[in-house]
């Protein structure tokens, strides 16, 4: 399971760099930047029978090498779905990376 997150934003998040965002717009005095590559949340079961393990862990790899941040992670004794500590590495996850309000 990939979550993509920030991809849209009118301003980028405080714990994001700045590196990752680009100027693509200015109007007046305000700048909207975009997100270019998202980081990226990866979860996958180690008994997916569906989708290989190594198929999984060889596209994150891919990714970085273009440019994706985010984490890999192999959840113990499942198959091609979540589970409850899945559930909380995304909720964590998110926390993580959305800006205090």
């Amino acid at each position: 399971m990939a979550l993509p997150i920030n991809t849209y934003r009118l301003r980028p998040p405080l714990k994001i760099s700045m590196e990752r965002y680009t100027k693509i717009a200015t109007l007046g005095r305000m700048v909207i930047p975009v997100c270019i590559v998202p980081p990226l949340l990866q979860l996958h079961g180690d008994i997916d029978d569906l989708v290989e393990l190594s198929w999984g862990q060889r596209t994150f790899e891919e990714l970085k090498k273009l440019g994706v941040t985010g984490e890999f992670h192999v959840m113990e004794r499942l198959g091609h779905s979540i589970n409850k500590k899945g559930m909380h590495l995304i909720g964590d996850w998110i926390e993580k990376l959305l800006p205090n309000l």
